[in-house]
């Protein structure tokens, strides 16, 4: 819903807060975005620019830029393109690792002339690890309808854009060929052909979206709010999704 209080002097907004929330990125990752928020606000004539920086078990940054538009009473259109980050930070709740492992051990005994035994051990390790903590980046262009009250506001609408996963890119790939004749007198032991392909391959699970978003606020008094957030996948194969809830406190 658009300020009926438009001036011809920018509007400055401020905040603090604690927020908890959830993402499942365009990988199927799921990690928490739980923390400190500090957000602001800038509006005028209807334009506004906003952000919101996160610290806690995730570290995370948004940034929107739009237009406010008054449709009706208590209901106001919103257009606006937005970009946002979230990277896990707590590996235990949030992190994977993909391990490309080969081994193989072997004996071979021989009687040589001699009658006594020759014996040939041989061992081929290969490992490869690949770690990284789950992360979000999207970026987009949301239309929201709003509507409300000065205490109680309601947005929905959609957005659409890309995301990834900010995984790594890796391709590794390893193939193992072995094979050795063995002579010892006039005796000869072949050991096995040995053929071995190990791979790793990651990509950051780059994805089109569109999403439903959903954005409730209700002013609590003395400056504290209380706010949940969500968007749910429509046209997404990964089927990714966000939300959070979260209590803010009015600094300007």
């Amino acid at each position: 819903m658009a300020d009926p209080k438009i001036t011809n002097r920018p509007q400055v907004k401020a905040y603090t807060g604690i927020e908890a929330g959830v993402i499942k990125n365009s990988a199927k990752e799921n990690f928490a975005m739980t923390g400190a928020i500090l957000g602001g606000e800038v509006s005028w004539k209807g334009a506004f620019a906003n952000a919101k920086v996160m610290a806690g078990t995730s570290l995370g940054a948004e940034a929107e830029l739009g237009y406010r538009f008054n449709i009706g009473r208590n209901m106001g259109l919103e257009l606006s393109a937005k970009t946002q980050m979230y990277k896990n930070q707590v590996s235990d709740l949030g992190s994977t690792t993909q391990t490309a492992k080969f081994n193989h051990r072997a004996e071979y005994t021989i009687v040589n002339e001699q009658g006594q035994i020759d014996t040939i051990n041989y061992a081929i390790d290969e490992n490869h690890t690949s770690s990284w903590k789950h992360g979000m980046q999207q970026t987009g262009l949301k239309a929201q309808l709003n509507f409300g009250s000065k205490k109680t506001q309601l947005g929905v609408g959609l957005e659409a854009g890309t995301r990834n996963s900010l995984r790594p890119n890796i391709s590794y790939n390893s193939e193992v060929d072995f094979s050795a004749d063995v002579q010892t007198g006039d005796k000869t032991v072949n050991i096995e052909n040995l053929s071995k392909l190990t791979a790793i391959k990651v990509d950051t699970g780059a994805r089109n979206f569109v999403d439903g978003t959903l954005k409730v606020k209700q002013e609590l008094g003395k400056g504290f709010a209380l706010q949940a957030d969500a968007n749910v996948p429509i046209i997404d194969k990964s089927k990714s999704f966000q939300a959070s809830v979260g209590i803010t406190y009015r600094l300007k």
